[in-house]
C-alpha cells in the first residue's frame, strides 16, 4: 500500500502492463494510477487466439507527503509513519502471467432469471440481476423526487420496479386512527351520504410515504397538527412492525465502502430546523443535527448519501450550498483519526446537538438576478433554479438559471423566459438533459436544454380536448421521463408528447362520466409511474381518478393502469385513490382509497394448489376423477381476517371484477 495514502490524500503508485501477443509483438497498457490501497486495473481485448503474456512494472516513486489533517499511518516499519517521506521506492516488476485465448467460450456463471411469480425479501446476493426490479421509494415522490416530481399532486416514479400487472389486492385495512366511508344519518346538508374526513385536498394522510427493503413507512393521518406518529408495515402482508411517536420526511440507504466495510445501511430522516436520523430497522433515534436549514433533497449517485441543496440571501449577496449527510456524520464521528477508525462507519448515537454546518460540502456566491431563484429540479449534474417577478406593465416573467450539482458552479443563465399575465412558466420536469415548462395561459409546453438553456421546441399546445381545470390539472400533474412528457389532467385524459421533439404521440381517455360528476370525462388528479429500467417490462402509468373530496363524493372514480408506450388500458378498478399516491416497490403498489379510507396494496400474492386423487390402486382402463383447487392465499383485509385466505384464484382478465366483488 502507498504508505501515506489516506482517502483522497497522500501518494499513489503508477504502473504499466506489457502484453506479449501470440505473434511476439508487444503492447503497453497504462500508465495506471493506483487507489489508496495500491490496486488499479484496466481492460484489454485480444484480437486473435493463442497465448498472451502479461508483465506489470511499477514505476519508481519518491514519497512526497501525506494527509493534510496530520494523520500518521499505523503501518510500515517506522513507528512514526512519515519516516517514509522523501524515501524512494524503486521500480518493481512482476512475474509473467500467461493466459490462453480460445474460440470456445469459457463456462460462465448462470445468471438467476428474474422472477415471474411471488417472491419475498431478502433477495439473495447470488440473484444480483434482480436489482433492476427491487428499487426503493426513498422519498415522497419516489426514486429521486428532486428530478422526477414538482408538486405533491404529481405522484412519483420508481424506474427500478415493475408495476402491478393486474388489479389483484394483496391486503387492505383501515388507515390507523381514521374512520372511513359514509357517515350515515342526518349529519350534514347532504345527510349522512357524506364521508368521514380523508385529508383531501391539502392535508393528505399517508405521508411521505417511503418503502425500504420491503417495508412501508408512513406518518399517521393529520386529524390534528402535527401528525401523530410514524408506522412501519410489511409491504407484502400489511402487518405492523413498529410504531414510533415522531414523523419522518425522507429515507436513505447509505452505501459505505472501505477496506473494512462494504454495503448499504438504511436510515429514516426528519428534516426541519433540526435534522433527526433514525434506524430504519427499529425506528430508534440515532442522532440529531441542530441549527439546520431546509432545501431540496436529492441523492448521491455514488453512495446514496442524502444531499440537500439550499439557496439564500438577496441581490448580490445570494448564495448556493449543498449539505451532505455522510460528510456531516463523518465529521462528527468519535476518534476518527485514531487506529483504523477512518475505515469504519460509526455514527455517534444519542447526540442531540451535532453541528449541522459541518455537512456543508460547498457554498458559492450566486450571480445577481432580479428575482429570488428557487430550486426546481435536480437531475444528474444540473440544479435548475427559477425566479418569478412582476414587470412594470403588470405581466410576470420567469428567469431560469442552472448550476452544477457536483460543485455548485454556474452552468448558464440567468435567462429570461416568456412574459405572461398570471403564473409565468412552471417547470414540470427534467430528464436526460431536457427540461419542460408549462404555460397555463395558453395550455402549451416549451422544452429547453438543461445543458445550455437553449430552446429545443415549442410552444406546443395541449390537445384541444383539454377541458375544465386544464391549467390547474396540467402543470401540477405533468411528468417528464422515459423520453416523453406525460400529462394526466382534469379533462380525464393522459396526454403524451415526445420529450425531444414535442410531437404529439397519443391520448388515453377515461370516458364520459355522464351526469355523475361536473366534468366531461372522469377526471384524473395525479399519476404514479413504474418501470422503464431494463427488464421491468416497460413504463406503466397508474393514473388516479377523482378530484377534491367534496361531499358527497361523486361515484365511479377508478384507478387506471396505462401502458406508458402506447396509451392502451391495461386494467382499472373502482376506487378514489388520493393525490400524491399510490407508491410502490418490488412490484407492489399502495395507496389510500378515499371511498373507504383503507390502505390498499396491489401486487402478486401467494397461491395454494390442492389435488384430491384416489388413494387406492386403479385398474388399467378405468376412469378416475382428480379434483383440486388453486386458491389465493393473500391476507386480504388483514385486520378483519377477511376475505379469508383461500378464495379462488382467477385470471388477470377477471381480476378487477373479482376484487371489486370481494
Amino acid at each position: 500500500m502507498p504508505p501515506t495514502a489516506v482517502g483522497t490524500n497522500g501518494d499513489r503508485w503508477s504502473f504499466t502492463v506489457d502484453v506479449t501477443k501470440p505473434d511476439g509483438t508487444h503492447q503497453t497498457l497504462g500508465p495506471i494510477t493506483s487507489d489508496p490501497v495500491g490496486n488499479g486495473y484496466t481492460s484489454f481485448t485480444p484480437d486473435s487466439t493463442g497465448n498472451y503474456t502479461f508483465v506489470t512494472t511499477v514505476a519508481a516513486h519518491k514519497i512526497t507527503g501525506g494527509d493534510p489533517n496530520g494523520f500518521v499511518p499505523n503501518w510500515g516499519p517506522s513507528s512514526t509513519g512519515y519516516a517514509f517521506v522523501n524515501d524512494t521506492f524503486v521500480s518493481a516488476t512482476s512475474d509473467p502471467v500467461t493466459l490462453v485465448v480460445q474460440t470456445e467460450s469459457v463456462a460462465q456463471w448462470q445468471s438467476a432469471p428474474l422472477p415471474t411469480n411471488y417472491w419475498d425479501r431478502p433477495i439473495s446476493g447470488e440473484n444480483r440481476e434482480w436489482w433492476t426490479i427491487s428499487g426503493n421509494w426513498v422519498e415522497s415522490r419516489g426514486y429521486n423526487g428532486a428530478s422526477e416530481g414538482y408538486y405533491y399532486k404529481g405522484g412519483g416514479y420508481n424506474p427500478y420496479s415493475t408495476g402491478p400487472t393486474s388489479a389483484h389486492i394483496v391486503w387492505a385495512q383501515p388507515m390507523p386512527g381514521e374512520f372511513g366511508g359514509i357517515m350515515g344519518g342526518d349529519v350534514s346538508q347532504d345527510g349522512g351520504a357524506g364521508s368521514y374526513y380523508t385529508g383531501m385536498s391539502y392535508e393528505q394522510a399517508f405521508a411521505p410515504p417511503l418503502i425500504l427493503n420491503g417495508r412501508l413507512y408512513f406518518n399517521d393521518p393529520p386529524g390534528a397538527a402535527p401528525y401523530y406518529g410514524c408506522y412501519c408495515y410489511d409491504l407484502r402482508t400489511g402487518q405492523q412492525i413498529w410504531y414510533q411517536n415522531y414523523t419522518i420526511s425522507n429515507g436513505e440507504i447509505y452505501n459505505y465502502i472501505s477496506p473494512n466495510q462494504f454495503g448499504g445501511i438504511p436510515y429514516l430522516w426528519s428534516l426541519g430546523s433540526t435534522y433527526k436520523m433514525y434506524d430504519a430497522v427499529t425506528g430508534n433515534l440515532i442522532l440529531s443535527f441542530v441549527n439546520a436549514q431546509t432545501g431540496t433533497v436529492a441523492y448521491s449517485d455514488s453512495d446514496g448519501s442524502m444531499l440537500v441543496y439550499i439557496t439564500g440571501g438577496t441581490g448580490t449577496n445570494r448564495w448556493f450550498a449543498m449539505w451532505n449527510s455522510s460528510l456531516a456524520i463523518w465529521a462528527a464521528m468519535p476518534n476518527l483519526w485514531s487506529g483504523n477508525n477512518y475505515w469504519l462507519w460509526r455514527p455517534p448515537t444519542g447526540s442531540a446537538s451535532l453541528n449541522w454546518s459541518l455537512g456543508i460540502q460547498w457554498n458559492i456566491t450566486e450571480p445577481a438576478v432580479t428575482g429570488s431563484p428557487s430550486i426546481q429540479k435536480v437531475d444528474s449534474d444540473v440544479v435548475l433554479c427559477q425566479a418569478k417577478f412582476a414587470q412594470n406593465d403588470g405581466t410576470s416573467i420567469a428567469q431560469d438559471v442552472a448550476y452544477s450539482a457536483k460543485n455548485g458552479m454556474l452552468l448558464w443563465g440567468p435567462i429570461n423566459r416568456t412574459a405572461v399575465v398570471m403564473d409565468a412558466s412552471v417547470l414540470t420536469g427534467m430528464s436526460d438533459g431536457v427540461y419542460v415548462e408549462y404555460i397555463g395561459e395558453t395550455f402549451s409546453f416549451i422544452a429547453y436544454s438543461a445543458t445550455n438553456g437553449t430552446q429545443l421546441w415549442g410552444p406546443t399546445q395541449v390537445s384541444p380536448a383539454v377541458g375544465a381545470f386544464a391549467e390547474y390539472g396540467s402543470w401540477r400533474t405533468s411528468w417528464v421521463g422515459n423520453g416523453k412528457v406525460y400529462l394526466p389532467g382534469m379533462d380525464g385524459q393522459v396526454h403524451c408528447m415526445d420529450l425531444y421533439t414535442g410531437k404529439w404521440l397519443w391520448d388515453f381517455t377515461t370516458g364520459s362520466c355522464g351526469f355523475e360528476a361536473g366534468y366531461s370525462n372522469w377526471p384524473l388528479i395525479s399519476a404514479s409511474f413504474f418501470g422503464g429500467a431494463p427488464n421491468t417490462g416497460g413504463l406503466r402509468i397508474y393514473a388516479v381518478g377523482g378530484h377534491t373530496h367534496l361531499q358527497p363524493m361523486f361515484r365511479g372514480a377508478q384507478l387506471y393502469a396505462v401502458d406508458g408506450n402506447n396509451g392502451s388500458l391495461l386494467w382499472s378498478i373502482d376506487g378514489w385513490f388520493q393525490a400524491g399516491g399510490p407508491v410502490g416497490a418490488d412490484g407492489y403498489m399502495v395507496g389510500i382509497d378515499g371511498y373507504t379510507n383503507e390502505l390498499t396494496c396491489f401486487g402478486k400474492g401467494n397461491t395454494k394448489t390442492t389435488v384430491d386423487a384416489p388413494m387406492t390402486g386403479v385398474t388399467v382402463g378405468n376412469n378416475v376423477v382428480l379434483r383440486g383447487t388453486v386458491t389465493d392465499q393473500s391476507p386480504g383485509k388483514t385486520c378483519l381476517g377477511m376475505p379469508t385466505a383461500g378464495t379462488p384464484a382467477v385470471s388477470d382478465a377477471s381480476m378487477s371484477q373479482w376484487m371489486e366483488y370481494l
